[in-house]
């Protein structure tokens, strides 16, 4: 009996022993699904893109929950249309160039809004004055103008074509009438008097624009312009100027 205690004694004497050596590092102990290393690493990914949160706050006594919501693209700025940059204006009729300083209305159709019809004179002419009533103007329904410049200082551009009934008065560079005539434009002498200078005419205001005929002409403090809708051809002119086209 004694002897077995003295053996009891000895093997927890070792035990202890080899307890002691682990506790001082030279015995590690293996547990299971861990690296003999050291303690297992932890990875983690941040999202490539975090969501926008939104807390809302729960009635007294309860928590907080967090909803996620995703951010939505910045939406992409329309661009300008045309009308918006200047582009897109008027264009005109083929074979026409405007001259610079003219209305880009008037090489195109007579507008379909905007205008007026100017009071009936005598001859079947629809007439008008400018406001200094240094420019007359007569508009038939058959398509013809007949304006004329009382004071001008302008002469007759050489390759202008000049119509008159009275034989050599072409040669007068310096006469002030102008028309319209089968959509083209041409210089003319009248010999006889215009229908405007028989009555008390409109006295137009600057900014009227007058349709007949087919033809449409537009009142400027610069001058006055008159083209037609068909062709595109027209004129402007004033006391100092004339341009046609």
């Amino acid at each position: 009996m004694r002897h077995s205690l003295v053996s009891v004694t000895a093997v927890l004497a070792v035990a202890c022993a080899l307890v002691l050596t682990g506790c001082d590092g030279g015995w590690v102990p293996t547990l299971p699904g861990v690296p003999t290393g050291g303690a297992p690493s932890i990875s983690t990914t941040a999202p490539t893109t975090a969501p926008t949160t939104a807390t809302s706050t729960a009635p007294t006594g309860g928590a907080s929950s967090t909803t996620s919501t995703a951010v939505p693209p910045p939406a992409s700025s329309p661009l300008p249309s045309p009308s918006q940059t200047g582009a897109g204006r008027s264009g005109c009729l083929p074979g026409i160039t405007l001259p610079a300083g003219v209305d880009a209305r008037a090489c195109g159709p007579v507008p379909s809004s905007g205008t007026k019809t100017p009071p009936a004179s005598i001859q079947g002419a629809h007439s008008f004055l400018s406001p200094s009533q240094n420019i007359g103007c007569d508009m038939y329904p058959n398509g013809d103008i007949r304006l004329e410049v009382m004071e001008h200082s302008w002469t007759r551009p050489s390759p202008m074509k000049c119509t008159s009934v009275e034989p050599g008065a072409c040669g007068n560079r310096r006469a002030g009438g102008l028309v319209i005539s089968g959509g083209a434009v041409k210089m003319h002498v009248f010999t006889d008097t215009p229908a405007w200078a028989n009555v008390r005419p409109y006295v137009s205001k600057y900014g009227d624009l007058f349709a007949y005929g087919g033809n449409a002409c537009l009142v400027e403090q610069t001058g006055v312009t008159c083209w037609n809708g068909k062709t595109g051809h027209g004129f402007k002119t004033s006391k100092s100027i004339l341009l046609y086209w």
